[in-house]
């Protein structure tokens, strides 16, 4: 039998893969989301310069469609690679595997409908609106929408966090603190230092992001039995993997933060 200090050793060292995991999977959803506006903006014949977190695309010159295709593409490849971490979440079984599939499904789904949901304001499809002449009344219905399916989304997915954390002792909050909660919370931190300088308004972005994790917090704690008891399966315990990636993700943050130049 483990001793409480033990426990809680296992513990701390579960919600420190997840941190970690949190960061590389949403590190490498952004990269690979701005990546996808660059090359359809060199492949139209687009200058462009990628940073970490955004793309800067020379469109003065653009046609509307030109404009509308590299806005679009952001969204729609994220949704892509959401969907294909979910198929490869569901058949992995290295538990670290699962987890980085699982963090990357969450970010890919949730970067569309995040962007569905900022239609009426700000964001890719606010500008592919903008290029199209959407009426303010079409991008508010859409705004809606991507507000209750986001909310929806992380809903179901705090259960499958959640999940993870059936060996924790303390009940159901425990459980939830530990695989959703402190996860994102932390996580965010660790990206706001990874990115810095940043411009206050995405520091400010990046923070209210947090706030979707609620909705997985709701999720996974009513998705749990109410007299739940610790399973014999350990924790996912922290792996050199988890340390590694997480290093090679910063680097890449690193470097991109001079901006990388597309000439077509």
């Amino acid at each position: 039998m483990k001793s409480s200090s033990g426990k809680s050793s296992a513990g701390i060292l579960f919600v420190l893969k997840l941190v970690l995991l949190f960061f590389s999977a949403h590190a490498v959803n952004t990269i690979l989301h701005e990546l996808s506006h660059a090359l359809m903006a060199c492949a139209l014949g687009i200058r462009s310069t990628m940073f970490h977190l955004f793309v800067n695309p020379d469109l003065a010159h653009a046609r509307q469609t030109e404009i509308i295709l590299v806005a679009a593409i952001g969204p729609i490849f994220s949704l892509g690679l959401g969907t294909l971490s979910w198929v490869a979440y569901r058949k992995s079984r290295t538990l670290t595997l699962k987890l980085l599939m699982l963090y990357s499904a969450t970010f890919g789904i949730s970067i569309f409908l995040g962007n569905l949901f900022s239609t009426a304001f700000a964001g890719d499809f606010n500008a592919v609106a903008n290029a199209a002449g959407i009426p303010f009344a079409i991008r508010s219905a859409a705004t809606a929408i991507g507000l209750m399916l986001l909310v929806g989304f992380m809903y179901r997915m705090g259960g499958q966090f959640v999940s993870f954390g059936l060996s924790l002792e303390g009940g159901k909050m425990k459980a939830v603190a530990a695989t959703t909660v402190l996860p994102a919370l932390l996580g965010t931190g660790v990206m706001i230092l990874a990115y810095l300088p940043l411009p206050i308004n995405l520091i400010i972005g990046m923070m209210g992001e947090c706030f979707f994790w609620l909705f997985a917090a709701i999720g996974g704690y009513r998705s749990l039995n109410p007299n739940i008891v610790p399973g014999p399966t350990a924790l996912p315990s922290l792996h050199w993997l988890d340390i590694t990636l997480a290093l090679i993700t910063l680097g890449i943050v690193r470097v991109m933060l001079t901006g990388i130049n597309f000439t077509p």
